[in-house]
């Protein structure tokens, strides 16, 4: 019989195991050579930086290929390192959508959606915001009346149409509210409030 060292429990000695030094220092190595990689890339790819997507300067995580992204990547087991850019728009909307929505005035339509609605809802918010990312350009600050006001009450519509209900608003259109649900009134109050007078600066993304 033997103990064990960690528990103190006796043990059969024939059911005892050791450390194999030589295969966890190995193990070390890697780790360590895994470390100095993922270490060069948040220092390489992690901060932002001025890149041009679609013809459009903007301040953005530095972008690579999807081969470099395959090779990068296949040095890691575990989640892959990598997004390719339509999931991270997708994923970035649906972060908004829970971290400034349900803070809203918007929260209780936000809070009603479950993951399979809130990704449908992001995927229809993803695609209006990339149209009306053309100018003239939707105010930062009108993103959430647009996402968790529009989207979330037409989430069959399509973005198309959403987009060109928000260009009527920003131009003084006038939109019948009959038959809306309350986040889609909220939202086209919103955005008609803003343009009501002299429309607000554009600001570009951060």
């Amino acid at each position: 019989m033997a103990k064990c060292y960690m528990t103190g429990i006796e043990v059969d000695i024939e059911d005892a195991y050791l450390l194999d030094r030589r295969v966890a220092l190995s193990h070390l190595g890697e780790l360590k050579s895994r470390i100095r990689v993922l270490e060069n890339l948040i220092r390489n790819l992690g901060p932002e930086d001025t890149v041009k997507i679609r013809g459009k300067e903007r301040r953005q995580r530095r972008l690579v290929s999807k081969v470099i992204a395959d090779a990068l990547g296949q040095s890691f087991s575990y989640d892959s390192l990598f997004v390719p850019w339509p999931r991270f728009k997708l994923d970035r909307t649906r972060w908004f959508l829970k971290s400034k929505g349900l803070a809203s005035e918007f929260g209780e339509s936000l809070a009603a959606l479950d993951e399979a609605q809130l990704e449908q809802v992001a995927a229809l918010g993803t695609a209006v915001l990339r149209k009306l990312d053309q100018p003239p350009r939707l105010p930062v600050h009108l993103r959430l009346p647009v996402l968790a006001g529009l989207c979330v009450a037409f989430p069959n519509w399509q973005a198309d149409t959403i987009s060109q209900m928000v260009r009527r608003l920003m131009t003084g259109e006038s939109v019948d509210l009959q038959g809306i649900p309350e986040s889609g009134q909220r939202g086209i109050q919103q955005i008609r409030a803003a343009f009501s007078d002299a429309p607000p600066p554009d600001e570009t993304e951060s």
